[in-house]
């Protein structure tokens, strides 16, 4: 489950944020520091393990049919292909 943050400001307006990099910047917006002297910050990207987990959970519970493919034709190790069969009667985009 992703998390946000929520920043209610003075107004009573709420401010959410997905991204670290766009709290940084609603914090860097004030004219005051949001930092004690001496103390520094960064954005380091990462890589996101849990999105990784979240999709084969997804993938696990889809309500189609899928297929992986791991065809490699030219032995590099880096095709996998995952199909999904849905079903030509279903017309509904919402469970596509």
């Amino acid at each position: 489950m992703a998390e946000k943050i929520i920043i209610r400001d003075d107004k009573g307006q709420e401010h959410q944020f997905t991204k670290i990099s766009d709290l940084v910047a609603y914090a860097n917006s004030f004219m005051t520091s949001w930092l004690p002297d001496d103390f520094t910050w960064r954005i380091q990207p990462s890589w996101n393990t849990s999105t990784k987990k979240t999709f084969h959970t997804w993938l696990n519970e889809c309500p189609v049919d899928w297929n992986r493919d791991n065809t490699d034709d030219d032995g590099n190790n880096e095709i996998q292909v995952i199909g999904f069969t849905v079903p030509k009667e279903d017309k509904d985009e919402q469970s596509i």
